[in-house]
C-alpha cells in the first residue's frame, strides 16, 4: 500500500512538474504591429518580416522581350546589339493626390570625403539579368496616384568614395563594369555598350552619362491602395528600341549620340 502511495505521489507530482514547465513556455512572434507577420499573443519578440518596396524591371524591345544576343537596326538600317546597359535608378518614390512622397524606409551609409552620412536607402543599378530590386522597407498606407523615379544619381551618392565600402551588396560599391569614375567626377549614371556591323567589320563603342546635372526625372501614373503592412511591388518597363530612336551609329558624332540616347531614356520608362 505504501508502495502504491509513493507511485501515486511520484506521477502525480511529475504532473504537476510537466504543467509547470508547459506554463512557462513563452510564444515567441513579432511584437512589431508594422510587421507583414505581427503576432499580439507573443511574449518574446523576434523573427519579425516588413513590408517592402520592390522595383520589377522588364527588360524590353518594342513588344517583345529584350535578348542582348539579336541584332536591332539603327534609324540608318545598321545593325546592332546593345550588350551592356547599367542604369542607376534611384529614389523611387509612391506619390499622393497632394504630391507628398512615400519611399524606402531603411537607410544607407554614404563615405563623404570629411564625413560619413546616411541617406534613404533607395539607388538600385539595373542589370540585364536580374528583374527585381529591393529598395527597402515601406510605412505607409493610403491612397497613391503616381511614382516618382530619377535615372540617375544624386549629389552626394556622386561625392561617395567606393573604397570606404566593405559590402559588395552596397549598391554604390565599386562594380565590375566601372560605374564609379573618380572623385571628381563620381559616378556614371548610365552606360551603354553597343557592337554594331558596318560592311563585314565588327565594331564597339561605350556611351555614358555621368553628373548630378545629368539625372533624369520620371513621373508615372501608378494608382495603387496600399494596405499596412503589405509590400508593394511596382512594375516598369524599360524599352531598348525607344532607347535608340533616332540613333544613327555610323553617321552621328559621339557626343550627338550621347545626347540623343539622354534625351531618349525618359520615353524608355513606362509601366508594366
Amino acid at each position: 500500500m505504501k508502495d502504491l502511495i509513493k507511485i501515486f505521489t511520484y506521477c502525480f507530482g511529475m504532473t504537476l512538474l510537466s504543467f509547470s514547465l508547459m506554463g512557462c513556455e513563452r510564444e515567441e512572434g513579432c511584437l512589431d504591429a508594422r510587421a507583414t507577420n505581427f503576432t499580439p499573443s507573443a511574449d518574446k519578440n523576434c523573427c519579425c518580416e516588413f513590408p517592402l518596396l520592390n522595383l520589377r524591371l522588364y527588360h524590353m524591345a518594342g513588344t517583345e522581350e529584350f535578348v542582348e544576343t539579336t541584332n536591332y537596326v539603327d534609324q540608318a538600317g545598321t545593325l546592332f546589339q546593345l550588350t551592356n546597359a547599367p542604369i542607376y535608378i534611384s529614389q523611387l518614390h509612391l506619390v499622393r493626390t497632394n504630391g507628398t512622397e512615400v519611399g524606402s524606409s531603411d537607410s544607407l551609409a554614404l563615405y563623404l570625403p570629411d564625413e560619413t552620412t546616411y541617406v534613404e536607402r533607395n539607388y538600385n543599378l539595373t542589370d540585364f539579368n536580374q528583374r527585381l530590386y529591393g529598395t527597402g522597407k515601406l510605412f505607409t498606407e493610403g491612397s497613391f496616384t503616381k511614382i516618382r523615379f530619377y535615372i540617375g544619381l544624386d549629389s552626394l551618392a556622386h561625392l561617395n568614395d567606393p573604397t570606404k565600402i566593405e559590402s559588395t551588396s552596397h549598391p554604390l560599391s565599386i562594380q565590375s563594369d566601372s560605374m564609379y569614375i573618380n572623385a571628381a567626377e563620381g559616378y556614371r549614371n548610365s552606360k551603354m555598350e553597343v557592337t554594331y556591323f558596318q560592311g563585314t567589320d565588327t565594331l564597339q563603342t561605350t556611351f555614358s552619362t555621368s553628373g548630378f546635372t545629368n539625372r533624369i526625372l520620371v513621373e508615372l501614373d501608378y494608382p495603387v491602395e496600399v494596405t499596412k503592412t503589405f509590400s508593394v511591388e511596382v512594375g516598369i518597363d524599360i524599352d531598348y528600341l525607344k532607347l535608340f530612336e533616332n540613333v544613327d551609329l555610323v553617321n552621328q558624332d559621339s557626343l550627338s549620340l550621347v545626347n540623343t540616347l539622354q534625351s531618349n531614356l525618359l520615353d524608355a520608362f513606362s509601366v508594366h
